[in-house]
């Protein structure tokens, strides 16, 4: 049996305060969204429009699985004809107006603003590097929270026919991230921000779910990341072989990102691709 050390992600400990779930979070977020920031930036930028707008979040707030004390909320806006000043002044006037959200974190260089036409969804462009990387599970675990729906479904479309024209060899590179985990599995360590991370002792058979003097999941940055990535992967082999419908997309759109909900949607899929 093994002996997991678990935080929950309801209470902030050291202020005794609770705090919203996740989901309940991104739902008020979505609203303010909505119902404020989209009113004052129609009056702050004369070229934004909320109807040919789209603001996701991504990464581990897309699949519901941050813990809201610590969470350091991602939001990327997609439009067409981007002003190239634009970046500065959204990013302001989020970061102005989120930060009254109790349990909500956000930084200016958190906002990425991106021009439909000219950025690749399947890309995510590293800011610290400056480096272009082949990244799919960026877009395939965002989460819609505010502007034009119809729209976030072309980014989809796009998306999908962005994954169908790529060669092998970027499914191949995809794949190394892949191993590159699985290394965590067999050695039950992880090197996470300059940091040797013991996960799992085989001798008292203890599983660290959390890396406390950081806030971190090891889980999340260690094991989970092994079925992310391999569903991501499996995924795109679906979407390359067989296609992808209307309804393949509407429930794309709709399920939640986690591990759960993309094995729902593999079900009847994953003998026939497992072996990919």
């Amino acid at each position: 049996m093994l002996n997991c050390r678990f935080i929950r992600n309801e209470t902030d400990r050291y202020k005794n305060v609770v705090l919203p779930l996740n989901s309940v979070r991104l739902a008020e977020i979505a609203s303010r969204i909505q119902l404020e920031l989209f009113p004052l930036l129609e009056s702050t930028v004369n070229s934004f429009n909320s109807e040919n707008r789209v603001i996701v979040t991504t990464w581990s707030d897309g699949r519901l699985e941050n813990m809201p004390r610590w969470s350091m909320l991602e939001l990327v806006i997609y439009w067409e004809n981007l002003d190239l000043n634009l970046e500065k002044i959204v990013s302001a006037v989020f970061s102005a107006q989120l930060k009254t959200l109790k349990g909500v974190y956000i930084k200016p260089s958190e906002v990425e603003v991106h021009d439909i036409k000219k950025y690749p969804i399947m890309n995510y462009v590293n800011n610290i590097k400056w480096k272009t990387m082949f990244f799919p599970t960026r877009f395939i675990d965002s989460k819609f929270l505010g502007g034009n729906e119809k729209m976030y479904k072309n980014l989809w479309i796009k998306f999908i026919h962005e994954i169908q024209s790529i060669n092998n060899k970027k499914i191949k590179e995809f794949s190394r991230k892949i191993a590159d985990h699985k290394k965590t599995l067999e050695t039950g360590k992880k090197k996470f921000k300059d940091t040797i991370i013991e996960y799992y002792n085989p001798v008292e058979r203890t599983l660290n779910l959390y890396y406390k003097s950081k806030y971190d999941s090891i889980l999340k940055n260690g094991p989970l990341r092994v079925y992310q990535y391999t569903l991501a992967k499996l995924m795109m082999v679906k979407w390359r072989k067989d296609g992808v419908s209307n309804t393949d997309i509407d429930y794309l759109i709709k399920m939640d990102k986690n591990i759960l909900s993309k094995l729902e949607y593999l079900r009847d899929d994953l003998k026939k691709f497992i072996k990919w």
